[in-house]
C-alpha cells in the first residue's frame, strides 16, 4: 500500500502540471543546470543581451543542441552541439538537455492513465500542490521532502 501511495504522489508531483498543459504527462526534454560552470564545445550560434530563460528556450528549439551556457555578467549564451569539457567560472549557469526516452514516456502515459480520476477530485489535488510548494529545499532533498508531504496529504485528503 505504501508503494502504491509514492507512486500515485510521484505522478502527481511530476505529471499533473503537464497534463492540463500538454498533451504528454511529462516533458519531452528538460534541463539540468549547473552554477558557476562554463561548457567548453561546438558552439551553436552566439545570443547577447539575452536571459536565462531565453536562452534555454533557443536551445530546446534545436534538435542538436544538447547544452547551453549562459553568461549572467554580459547576458550571452551559447548554444552547444557538443560539450567536450567543463570549466569553473564565475556568474556562468551551464546546462545539459536530457531528453526523456520513449520507454520512460509510455510509462509516464501509462501512469497518468492509472491516476487520472484524481484530476477529478479538485480537494485532493490542490491539498497535495499546496504541501508539495511549501516543502521546496534545495538538491538533493527536494525530492524525498516533496514526496513525503504530498504522500502525507493525499492521506489527509482521503
Amino acid at each position: 500500500m505504501s508503494r502504491l501511495l509514492k507512486v500515485i504522489a510521484a505522478a502527481l508531483i511530476f505529471a499533473a502540471p503537464f497534463a492540463q498543459a500538454q498533451d504528454a504527462p511529462v516533458p519531452e526534454k528538460r534541463v539540468v543546470v549547473s552554477r558557476d560552470r562554463d561548457f567548453v564545445g561546438t558552439d551553436l550560434s552566439q545570443l547577447f543581451d539575452t536571459t536565462f530563460e531565453a536562452c534555454r528556450q533557443a536551445c530546446e528549439a534545436q534538435d542538436v543542441c544538447i547544452a547551453f551556457t549562459f553568461n549572467q555578467n554580459n547576458k550571452s549564451c551559447f548554444p552547444k552541439s557538443e560539450v567536450t569539457a567543463e570549466e569553473e567560472f564565475d556568474g556562468a549557469q551551464s546546462a545539459r538537455v536530457v531528453r526523456m526516452t520513449p520507454e520512460a514516456m509510455a510509462l509516464a502515459e501509462t501512469r497518468a492513465a492509472e491516476i487520472a480520476f484524481l484530476w477529478r477530485c479538485p480537494e485532493i489535488y490542490t491539498n497535495l500542490m499546496e504541501n508539495v510548494k511549501q516543502t521546496r529545499v534545495s538538491f538533493p532533498f527536494t525530492l524525498n521532502l516533496t514526496l513525503s508531504q504530498a504522500i502525507n496529504a493525499f492521506i489527509k485528503a482521503l
